[in-house]
């Protein structure tokens, strides 16, 4: 089992479509895949179940696990048949989730302890779609993954945000997960055709290498589309941007 935590601490920058589109692509290599929504706005959600979720969500998932109730993990997944995929919803109550595991005497590590359960093993890939903030909620996400996908825009400020991301990531690893790899970077929501987008996909690569996926996402309407029809990019047919996505877990596989 793969733990990948997509995480970028600025809005709007593609998580969630990276997360879902990533997930849809994985399911259909045939590998199973689990979603976990982490995220208040519980965007994921609303495209794989519908709005007005109200059964047992990820917030429900950490308080059990704080307050030692035991975790019935069967009773907060849910199965989306359009992706072929499971996913823990999220709802808006999430945003309480902070507070919660604050007051768990090791507070940084309550989603490790989750995933520690059997049923995960289960799992080929496990991919947690984080809120755009660095705070406690998403360090217990660092804590519990093998590794980091950040999703950046081709742009200055996104840029600039990766080096106070990346010195999150280096204190999780020193303080409370070491095994956790900085898996790389997928420039998302990107306007190639513009100067300033080309530049920016010059200045990533040559600061972080090989660590910036060839496969880059445009932006594109294909994404409102989807998420209007409460369906990934991958289930629209002729869409180039699901064939983006399946290239980016193709090469996602090859790393191992």
């Amino acid at each position: 089992m793969k733990i990948i935590s997509i995480v970028n601490q600025k809005g709007g920058c593609g998580k969630t479509t990276t997360t879902l589109s990533l997930g849809a692509a994985l399911a259909e290599r045939g590998f199973r895949v689990l979603i976990v929504d982490l995220d208040q706005q519980h965007n994921a959600t609303d495209t794989l179940y519908g709005r007005d979720y109200n059964g047992y969500s990820t917030v429900d998932m950490i308080y059990f696990a704080t307050r030692q109730i035991h975790l019935q993990v069967e009773d907060f997944i849910r199965y989306s048949d359009r992706e072929k995929l499971d996913y823990i919803p999220a709802v808006s109550g999430l945003s309480t989730a902070p507070s919660i595991l604050a007051n768990d005497q090791d507070s940084g590590t309550v989603l490790a302890r989750i995933f520690r359960h059997p049923y995960f093993t289960k799992y080929d890939y496990v991919l947690l779609d984080n809120k755009p903030s660095l705070d406690l909620l998403v360090v217990n996400a660092l804590a519990a993954s093998n590794e980091v996908l950040v999703p950046v825009e081709p742009e200055d400020y996104s840029i600039n945000g990766l080096t106070e991301l990346r010195e999150t990531i280096r204190r999780v690893q020193d303080s409370l997960n070491p095994g956790l790899e900085f898996n790389g970077i997928v420039i998302s929501r990107a306007a190639m055709v513009r100067s300033e987008a080309q530049k920016a996909e010059q200045l990533l690569r040559q600061e972080y290498g090989s660590l910036v996926y060839k496969t880059i996402i445009p932006n594109r309407a294909d994404v409102a589309n989807a998420k209007r029809a409460g369906v990934t990019v991958l289930q629209q047919r002729g869409s180039d941007l699901g064939n983006r996505f399946r290239a980016l877990a193709a090469e996602i596989v090859s790393r191992g």
